[in-house]
């Protein structure tokens, strides 16, 4: 019901963001704190046995960004679900890095 729900929200997301009428909610927060619970959630739900990893430098620590936290959550989350849903086996990568003074947040996975 919950994985349902989710897609319908999704679905009706991105229709609100193709009309350009999805309002973003701004807010200073911590990535580093994000991809920790992000990571907690998804390693407690891991019953594949899947090396479950979180890669994160140490210049990422306490890297206050300003963004709509919901969104960066909701992305990252699809990300993830994509990953254990189509690897069997091997690894799950969850880690950022800056870049050209941009922050890269990425999944990695072995799966198909």
């Amino acid at each position: 019901g919950n994985a349902l729900i989710s897609l319908i929200n999704d679905i009706l997301d991105i229709s609100m963001l193709e009309a350009n009428q999805l309002n973003l909610i701004k807010s200073d927060f911590y990535l580093d704190s994000l991809l920790r619970e992000i990571f907690s959630c998804f390693q407690l739900a891991n019953q594949k046995h899947i090396d479950f990893l979180l890669d994160m430098p140490d210049e990422m620590m306490s890297l206050k960004m300003h963004s709509d936290v919901h969104r960066v959550r909701q992305v990252i989350n699809n990300f993830l679900s994509n990953s254990f849903k189509f690897t069997s086996s091997g690894f799950i990568r969850l880690g950022c890095y800056i870049q050209n003074n941009q922050v890269i947040v990425y999944v990695a996975d072995s799966g198909i």
